[in-house]
């Protein structure tokens, strides 16, 4: 069954379709689209504000830069979403902050990509191109956070590029370890199988993970051989990759030379890190982030370079994230 709600715009005479449905028979969907004669971002605010899909119009067409997550051929639940108020892992759940210690739950897998991104978030503000939407942890009992904490997302599309931000704030009355970061997925084809895709970023670091658990196990190294991507070059999905890089300069980009297609990254300074995923799929992972992955529980280490902050109460951390798209000959 779907239910379409139309909802008038108290400040443009337009109006914005929220569809809700059974999507894949898991969750309940909102899908509220953003877009222009260019980009098309479909968000769900009932599912942590997550991006479920991301296409570009190119002659005619509608192309999947992210892979549609309503597809039922497609594994994922989003095409992007949110990790606050930390990112990736905090290794068995557990860290030391002032002095007291904290086990969040599902430690037996490193508790991951923070505890906002499958709840109900409410929308504040939307229209045609732009939806902002609200999560406050108060409104929850089961928050795997010892400290109350509230978060906005802006979303917006303007010409060829798709903005986000994200602030979050520390509404405890202690000092709260904070960070976040965006996890989007990206197809590995785009207009033809099997086409080449090529990656180009730059950072000071990558930490060393022997473990191979996605954990730091050690202060951040020189990139070398697979895990340097400073001069662009073709992914090979046979070749591994789950990373998190530290100093990292904003930017980079993608491309897909056989579509026309380039997508350039814009990251504000607090976006001082990144994980990069590159699994044996049909799609990739490219994230920028505030904090290293286990930051939390290096919050004093000087050369680890955690990333990780520290918000007094009624204190906020904000930072933005720019997808952009262009044609190329």
């Amino acid at each position: 069954m779907i239910m379409l709600i139309i909802k008038k715009l108290k400040s443009k005479s337009l109006y914005t379709e929220i569809i809700s449905k059974k999507l894949k028979g898991k969750v309940t969907m909102s899908e509220v689209t953003t877009s222009n004669e260019l980009l098309k971002a479909v968000i769900n605010p009932d599912y942590g504000a997550a991006v479920l899909a991301f296409y570009v119009k190119k002659d005619k067409k509608e192309i999947a830069i992210m892979p549609d997550s309503r597809k039922d051929s497609n594994s994922l639940d989003a095409s992007s979403f949110l990790m606050i108020p930390y990112s990736n892992r905090i290794e068995d759940g557990t860290f030391t902050f002032n002095e007291k210690n904290h086990q969040l739950k599902n430690g037996k897998n490193h508790s991951i990509h923070g505890d906002t991104r499958k709840s109900k978030w409410i929308i504040e503000e939307i229209n045609q191109d732009r939806i902002i939407c609200y999560f406050d942890s108060s409104k929850y009992k089961d928050v795997n956070w010892p400290w109350p904490f509230s978060a906005e997302v802006d979303y917006s599309i303007s010409g060829n590029t798709f903005k986000s931000r994200i602030t979050l704030k520390n509404n405890g009355d202690t000092p709260m370890p904070a960070g976040f970061g965006w996890h989007p997925y990206y197809s590995r084809s785009l207009t033809k199988e099997n086409e080449p895709v090529f990656v180009q970023f730059e950072t000071e670091g990558v930490y060393p993970d022997i473990n191979e658990n996605c954990i730091p196990s050690g202060n951040p190294e020189k990139p070398f051989g697979k895990l340097d991507f400073s001069i662009e070059k073709q992914l090979d999905p046979k070749v591994h990759i789950d990373n998190c890089y530290q100093g990292y300069n904003g930017k980079g980009h993608m491309l897909w030379p056989d579509s026309g297609i380039k997508v350039s990254y814009e990251c504000s300074p607090e976006c001082s890190h990144l994980i990069f995923f590159n699994p044996d799929d049909p799609f990739f992972a490219f994230e920028p982030a505030t904090n290293a992955n286990n930051g939390v529980n290096h919050f004093n280490d000087e050369v680890f370079k955690c990333g990780t902050v520290s918000l007094k109460p009624g204190e906020k951390l904000s930072a933005s994230f720019s997808i952009k798209i262009d044609f190329i000959s």
